[in-house]
């Protein structure tokens, strides 16, 4: 097994996944949607990648979702850790402590970019940094140099430096080239878990509506789940938010 901070990969499957995960901090338990491994598709490979200051990962998830998720090397101290779905989910997970439960020492921010146009994907750069794409049309660099977000395509973002239980995820996206979802943070968890809470969509003109999760998001077997495609969402979108311009998901 190669020592962190090597390029490394390593093909496992199923439920050596996660325990390869979390046995190199990759994942935390507690967040069991994360932890339920499938084996790998050719839509979405198993992949590892160990580098100098930041790993990469890539599993499908039972749900069918594939996921991919950037992190630091070091996770000695606080950390952000970057993660993009094949539902357009943007997660910010924070790890703001070093002794304590999961439910008081780290937390999240979901967003959700629309429309998703393609498959999620990743490209490691002569520098080290990554770029992390996303469903959509929105990619970013995550820098090797700092492990945050060195840039943001098609939006408009702010990334606070410290890293701290009070500061929402540190990670505001004001709006993208396109449909923003904001879930908003929650300690302990993801957001959007929480049914009765609400959602925010922002359209590329600045326009906001705020939807109750429950009409947005439903749980299956624990897991939550955007509900719509893209051509259902512009449906939902035309009922429920007045003046909103849905005509990226046309």
């Amino acid at each position: 097994m190669a020592i962190l901070g090597i390029h490394f990969r390593k093909s496992v499957t199923g439920f050596g996944v996660v325990c390869a995960l979390v046995a190199y901090g990759v994942i935390q338990m507690s967040y069991s949607n994360w932890a339920s491994a499938t084996d790998s598709s050719p839509q979405c490979p198993e992949r590892f990648e160990f580098l100098e200051s930041l790993n990469v990962t890539q599993i499908q998830l039972k749900s069918g979702k594939c996921l991919l998720k950037v992190m630091p090397t070091d996770t000695s101290r606080n950390y952000r850790s970057y993660l993009v779905n094949s539902e357009g989910m943007f997660m910010v997970f924070n790890s703001f402590a070093q002794n304590g439960t999961n439910s008081s020492t780290t937390g999240s921010r979901v967003f959700y970019f629309f429309p998703r146009s393609k498959s999620i994907s990743y490209q490691v750069l002569s520098s080290g940094s990554v770029v992390l794409g996303s469903a959509a049309k929105v990619d970013l660099v995550i820098s090797a140099e700092n492990s945050r977000i060195a840039s943001m395509s098609n939006a408009s973002f702010s990334e606070l430096p410290e890293i701290a239980g009070g500061n929402k995820g540190g990670v505001e996206i004001n709006q993208i080239d396109g449909i923003l979802l904001d879930s908003g943070w929650k300690k302990g968890g993801t957001p959007s878990e929480n049914l009765s809470g609400t959602s925010t969509f922002t359209d590329s003109r600045g326009t906001h509506c705020q939807v109750i999760n429950s009409r947005v998001f439903e749980k299956t077997s624990g897991n939550v789940r955007f509900k719509y495609s893209d051509d259902q969402l512009a449906e939902f979108l035309k009922v429920q938010c007045k003046n909103f311009d849905v005509s990226p998901l046309l």
